[in-house]
């Protein structure tokens, strides 16, 4: 069920639809992951994707601009009306917004100039691939054209490594077409003999064909064009220019366009997997290329009450573990110390090393003899999280 921007759950006070964020109040978010491939997703619509360490999608972590992740560009063809599935990053208010998780899925919904979006976003449980079911629903009296174009930023790099020297990461990423799959590829060019990295695929299917053939575009800059940036881009006003190769500045953008009459619904899914070879990455996409991926909804939803049931976790307990989760992977200022702690902090995080303790992600807990519930409960929320392939580290502290 679907809660309000600001109700419980993993929605803060603050509604996506306000332009006035601050570094103190990051998006709430969730973490998706079959415990290899993972996706963190906030209510703004943005974060990241990674594959056992290896950042697939760009992500900096920004809370003051928050402008990374997987972005779908909605266009009113006939009016040129334009905003995007989630709050970023075109920053377009909406007449109504809200998410939510739940069921192994995270889901945003806005309604904008008559026209209605549902995002559902889920991991395949078995397989290295994630989804953003789009449904589109035209609330108003006439026939709406929609234009939908997906844009991401690739990474494919340990995520320190792309951090540190960005423009320097880019170089060497390849980009190509696949017009048989009708799919995005990008691979990363080693630079020595033992360095691999995954492939990416970015593709986008449909039970009902759409009225224009696909157009792509993997150059970032021809994408934004100069004076634009990514709340209202120079592709938005022209077709995509098909661009592929050694692009400088890579990014993975396909487009589509859907007709819908009053009170028509259509849905289409956006699929970005990751797999060792090219060949393994072109089967993926050709797997799903004319295939509903619905049903990767229910394994997944399938997937995650097993576990929770197995761990004894109620439903909404899960939900906090996952709001909890993203809070720690974006940095949320809250859960750090008082300021007046951090003060008079002093020396670095190598002590924790003797203790076998990486200093990032910690959980430290304060406990004492009647607090030893809180022990089994953190223990309990350190295995549900390391079956999404989030390995982060408790200390306890006696009080």
């Amino acid at each position: 069920m679907l809660r309000n921007a600001k109700g419980p759950g993993l929605m803060s006070s603050q509604r996506p639809n306000d332009a006035n964020h601050s570094a103190d109040v990051v998006a709430p978010a969730c973490v998706l992951s079959n415990g290899a491939y993972r996706t963190l997703i906030t209510s703004a619509g943005t974060g990241h994707s990674a594959l056992n360490g290896c950042a697939l999608t760009r992500w900096r972590g920004d809370r003051v601009e928050d402008r990374d992740g997987f972005f779908l560009y909605l266009r009113d063809v006939d009016d040129n009306r334009t905003w995007s599935a989630g709050f970023q990053p075109t920053r377009q208010p909406a007449a109504r917004y809200a998410a939510d998780y739940a069921d192994a899925k995270f889901v945003i919904v806005r309604e904008d100039f008559g026209i209605e979006t549902r995002t559902e976003v889920c991991v395949h449980p078995e397989e290295n691939f994630e989804v953003r079911r789009m449904t589109l629903r035209n609330l108003s009296g006439r026939l709406r054209r929609i234009e939908a174009t997906s844009f991401i930023e690739v990474a494919l790099n340990d995520f320190a490594a792309d951090a540190s020297h960005p423009a320097f990461s880019k170089l060497f990423i390849q980009t190509e077409w696949a017009a048989a799959e009708r799919a995005l590829l990008a691979r990363r060019r080693p630079r020595g003999a033992g360095e691999q990295f995954p492939w990416l695929v970015h593709t986008i299917t449909s039970g009902k064909a759409p009225e224009a053939v696909p157009e792509w575009e993997t150059d970032r800059m021809r994408f934004l064009g100069r004076g634009h940036g990514l709340a209202k881009p120079a592709a938005l006003e022209a077709p995509l220019s098909g661009t592929v190769g050694n692009v400088l500045d890579p990014v993975l953008s396909l487009r589509r366009i859907w007709s819908l009459t009053p009170g028509a619904s259509a849905h289409f899914d956006c699929l970005l997997g990751a797999a060792p070879e090219r060949a393994a990455a072109l089967t993926l996409a050709r797997r799903w290329m004319d295939g509903s991926l619905a049903d990767v909804f229910e394994h997944a939803a399938a997937r995650e009450r097993t576990l929770i049931q197995r761990l004894g976790l109620a439903p909404q307990v899960a939900a906090r573990l996952q709001a909890a989760a993203g809070a720690l992977l974006y940095g949320d200022p809250r859960l750090r110390a008082p300021a007046d702690i951090l003060a008079r902090a002093k020396g670095s995080p190598n002590p924790l090393r003797r203790y076998r303790i990486s200093p990032q992600p910690l959980i430290l807990a304060r406990v004492n003899s009647s607090g030893l519930e809180r022990v089994d409960a953190l223990l309990l929320a350190q295995e549900y999280w390391l079956h999404h392939g989030l390995a982060f580290n408790l200390a306890f502290l006696a009080a």
